[in-house]
């Protein structure tokens, strides 16, 4: 079968912490392209006090490495004229990559990629144009205390044109109306809106129904999506 498009490669750091997303054709070339193995200077061998102890275990006894190695293949084949290759699923750095994980700023383009630029009313997906932001609880009833302002991540949606001028100044509940998303492939309704991880932002895991084959090394991230 082709490979379907959009299809994703989960990219880990050396430690197997999740560091992004790329198109599955960068991440095969990733486990293709060769680089000289640090760990034997490209010899081959592994010498201690000038005495060959044994193969490189890394590179094979090559002198050569990819810059990344496969974890996960998908049940997907990338097929030529003389042979065939899996895409890889998941696939894991050799060099460690430096990353802080930092809180997540609020923003309204961090807030339409939370809510996959996805009406949290109706479910639609309008145009750029017709997208805005909505208060769960307006501006003009918020009870809010010290410097809360009803301008943060858990009151504040994506909302199409049409249901943010239904809902008015009004709640959800009092428009009669309920806040939905998609989460794995299913609908579920819910109160109020969370503040994302940096990993959901970073890895785009709000925006997609998460492969299989990713799940034991995004399940950290995955717990947290708990809406309340």
């Amino acid at each position: 079968m082709p490979v379907p498009p959009g299809t994703q490669t989960l990219v880990l750091n050396d430690d197997r912490i999740p560091l992004n997303t790329v198109r599955w054709q960068k991440g095969f070339k990733k486990t293709l392209h060769r680089t000289v193995c640090e760990h034997c200077e490209g010899r081959g061998v592994i010498f201690f006090e000038r005495i060959r102890v044994t193969d490189c275990e890394y590179c094979e006894g090559t002198g050569w490495q990819p810059p990344a190695e496969v974890i996960e293949y998908y049940d997907i084949f990338v097929r030529s004229a003389y042979r065939e290759w899996p895409v890889p699923a998941v696939i894991a750095n050799r060099r460690h990559v430096s990353r802080a994980f930092r809180k997540v700023p609020y923003s309204k383009q961090n807030v339409y990629k939370r809510d996959n630029y996805t009406c949290q009313y109706c479910g639609c997906k309008p145009a750029r144009a017709d997208l805005t932001v909505d208060h769960v609880v307006p501006r003009s009833i918020w009870k809010g205390t010290g410097t809360d302002t009803p301008t943060n991540w858990r009151n504040i949606v994506c909302a199409c044109l049409r249901c943010n001028r239904d809902k008015d100044n009004r709640t959800p509940e009092q428009a009669g109306m309920q806040l939905r998303k998609e989460v794995n492939g299913r609908i579920v309704e819910y109160k109020r809106p969370k503040q994302p991880t940096y990993q959901e932002i970073v890895l785009g895991l709000n925006q997609m129904e998460i492969p299989p084959e990713w799940e034991q090394y995004v399940s950290f991230v995955l717990s947290d999506r708990k809406l309340t």
